[in-house]
Order: structure tokens, then C-alpha cells, then sequence
């Protein structure tokens, strides 16, 4: 496989009509809509796209349409969560059928698993799949992997990659010197930690903001990659002006109604609001219309 470094991948949403089902024309709009505004790609299925509200023939769909609007230019990562191995193996095979770059192993959620469980289960999965193998470190969401285990990951070599959305600190550092000498990519997940990553020698960022400000995180890196360090901590301070108000209700809420504000309807929320989160709702719509209003940089659809 083309190594995955220095990218800055979307990961997208799975909009919805009103019966809660996979909306695959929009979401053809959406992929059209990351990629016109300079990411190298998307990621399809991972935690911003709600993977465990969709089952595997919308999953498996998602992927085809994903990959036939990218087309060969650009990268298309396919996230296998599943509870079980042989769901998360036929993912995988969907995503080698669709023609995905490579998968992205999220750990098993709801029970409770020891580290020598999620390590057995990383290897036997990223030794069956057809495509290379990111671990995708979650642990808000999922079962957690030390920082220990996720290093013997990598000295065993199966896996090509990792994408950490743990937000700590002490991996930054500690995964580059882990990776030295060896053919592994590593990507930030928690976009707090965008241009630390990099600063850190990290190779890129899977940003789930990306996904309705793609146009932010492409200019966090390329300012940095350019060597303009002063500029991109500033962009990087816009980021998390936006993450302030992002974690103020459901993330994945927050990344819809990001999209609605930059013109894109992605379907009813998950869950009726009760009337405090309708007031946050509400306040979070008008926040964000006028915060992508007031910068220039903003692609209108």
C-alpha cells in the first residue's frame, strides 16, 4: 500500500433519511463536499459515522458509494467495528471489495475485555484481512489498550498504522519512538491535539471536525508543513474555539449540525431532545452559522 503519511483524512458522517436509514445521496454530497476542500481522503464507518446505529448491508453500501465518489485520487479508509470476529472479518471483506486503502480496527464496545483479549483479537484480524490494518485507539467508546500493549502491537508488525483518539498527551512522543525503524503510520484522532501531533512528528490526522471544516484542518497542516509554525497555532486556536462549543453536546450531534450550517442536511438527530438540550441545540445552530459565516476561508457548497 501507498503509505498514508502526512494526510489529513475526513471522518465523515452517515446522514439519514427520516426512518433513521443510510441516506446514500447525501452522503454521496458529503464525500463530494470534504474532498473538493483539499483532505486526502475520508474515513467511512468510524465513530463520527456512528458505525453502531447501521447494520452491515448499509455499512457494506456506504463503502461502495464512498469509494466510487472518491474514485483513485483519493484515500478511502473503511472502519470495522463490529462485537465479533467474524462481523468485523466480513467487514473487512466488504471494504476489500469495495476497493478501500485499508481498515481501521476499532476495539469491541459494551463488555469488558483484558488486554491480552484485544491484542489476540488485533492480531488475528489485522493477520485475516485483505487490506492493511489500522488500530483505532478509542477508548471513550470502546474497550481501552494501554499504551504498552499498543506498543508490542507494533513491534509484532501486522498492523500498518494506528489512529489514537485518546487525547493523551504522553502517546505523542512515546508512539514516535515506538514506530522508529519501522513502516507505521501513525494519526491523530482527538483534533485538540492537531498541530502537536505534527509538532511531535506525528504523520497526520483523521479529524472528525473535518468533516464540515475540512478547510481548517487542511490549512492547520499545510501552514505547518510550509514551516509558518505562528500561523498554524493560530488556526489550531480556531480549532479549539470550536471544539468548546462542540463538546457542549453529543459530538456527533455537533458534526451534524455543523454540516446543516454549511449546507448539507444530514436527517434527524438520533434522539429526541429534551428541552435543556434543545435550548444547547439551538444555540449551538446559531453559534455555528455565524462562525462559519465570519471566516473567509469557508468554501460555500
Amino acid at each position: 500500500m501507498k503509505s498514508l503519511r502526512r494526510g489529513v483524512l475526513a471522518a465523515v458522517a452517515t446522514p439519514v433519511d427520516d426512518q433513521g436509514r443510510a441516506n446514500l445521496s447525501t452522503f454521496s454530497t458529503l464525500v463530494d463536499f470534504v474532498l473538493e476542500r483539499g483532505v486526502d481522503g475520508i474515513v467511512v464507518g468510524g465513530a463520527t459515522g456512528e458505525y453502531a446505529s447501521f447494520s452491515q448491508q448499509q455499512r457494506s453500501s456506504l463503502l461502495v458509494e464512498g469509494t466510487r465518489r472518491a474514485g483513485d485520487g483519493f484515500i478511502v479508509i473503511a472502519g470495522i467495528g463490529a462485537q465479533t470476529l467474524l462481523q468485523t472479518l466480513a467487514l473487512a471483506d466488504a471494504a476489500a471489495d469495495a476497493g478501500c486503502k485499508a481498515v481501521l480496527l476499532p476495539m469491541p464496545y459494551f463488555f469488558h475485555y483484558q488486554q491480552d483479549d484485544l491484542m489476540e483479537y488485533a492480531q488475528v484480524v489485522s493477520r485475516s484481512t485483505k487490506l492493511p490494518c489500522l488500530l483505532y485507539h478509542l477508548p471513550s467508546f470502546t474497550n481501552g489498550m494501554t499504551l504498552d500493549s499498543i506498543v508490542q502491537l507494533i513491534d509484532l508488525g501486522t498492523l500498518v498504522g494506528l489512529k489514537d483518539s485518546s487525547g493523551d498527551s504522553k502517546n505523542l512522543p512515546a508512539l514516535v519512538q515506538a514506530r522508529t525503524g519501522k513502516s507505521f503510520d501513525l494519526f491523530v484522532g482527538d483534533d485538540s491535539q492537531a498541530l502537536a501531533a505534527l509538532k511531535a512528528g506525528w504523520d497526520g490526522v483523521i479529524s472528525g471536525i473535518a468533516c464540515f471544516l475540512p478547510e481548517l484542518l487542511v490549512k492547520i497542516a499545510e501552514t505547518f508543513r510550509a514551516g509558518d509554525v505562528a500561523e498554524a497555532e493560530r488556526l489550531q486556536g480556531d480549532l479549539d474555539r470550536v471544539i468548546e462549543e462542540v463538546v457542549k453536546i453529543p459530538i456527533p450531534w455537533a458534526v451534524r449540525l455543523g454540516l446543516e450550517a454549511r449546507g448539507i442536511d444530514p436527517g434527524p438527530l438520533a434522539l429526541p431532545l429534551s428541552s435543556r438540550r434543545a435550548g444547547q441545540v439551538a444555540a449551538y445552530r446559531k453559534w455555528s452559522r455565524q462562525w462559519i459565516a465570519d471566516r473567509d476561508w469557508v468554501k460555500p457548497l
